[in-house]
């Protein structure tokens, strides 16, 4: 299959590019800037900035493991209810939808290269089943697994 006529061509890649400024965003943030003034205090940065940045670090080291928002909740000592809406006023999301885009995105790249068939790819994301694996992928994209292997 030639890949200029990949349908999903443009979303693989918009997606790549998606998860390298995570990971820029992440490196920049772990880096801790001082005010030269004041020995130790870290320039503001509001908390909500902070939790949000946290929470995008554990998702993409945890997401295969741990599709749960209670989960990210716990490891950042807060409530479900107040990550959910740090995350939403934040970037405009929910915690879900990031973590399920963050999935969605990693599936896309397992079954682009072809290099694995969809049991394989769902138990690689941790899911119980193929089938489990098959219905969420189909509601978030709009294709079963195996047409977008085809495409």
């Amino acid at each position: 299959m030639e890949q200029e006529s990949h349908k999903f061509r443009h979303e693989i890649i918009k997606n790549t590019i998606i998860n390298l400024l995570y990971e820029i965003e992440n490196i920049y943030l772990s880096k801790k800037i001082y005010d030269s003034s004041s020995y130790g205090k870290e320039y503001s940065k509001s908390n909500k900035e902070l939790i949000k940045s946290e929470f995008l670090r554990l998702i993409k080291k945890d997401y295969r493991q741990n599709r749960q928002v209670s989960f990210y909740a716990t490891t950042l000592n807060i409530s479900v209810r107040y990550l959910g809406r740090i995350i939403k006023d934040t970037s405009g999301s929910t915690p879900k939808e990031l973590i399920d885009e963050l999935v969605v995105s990693e599936a896309k790249v397992l079954l682009t290269m072809r290099k694995y068939n969809i049991t394989e790819v769902a138990y690689a994301l941790n899911f119980s089943s193929m089938a489990d694996f098959s219905r969420f992928f189909k509601k978030k994209t709009g294709v079963s697994p195996s047409h977008f292997m085809k495409l």
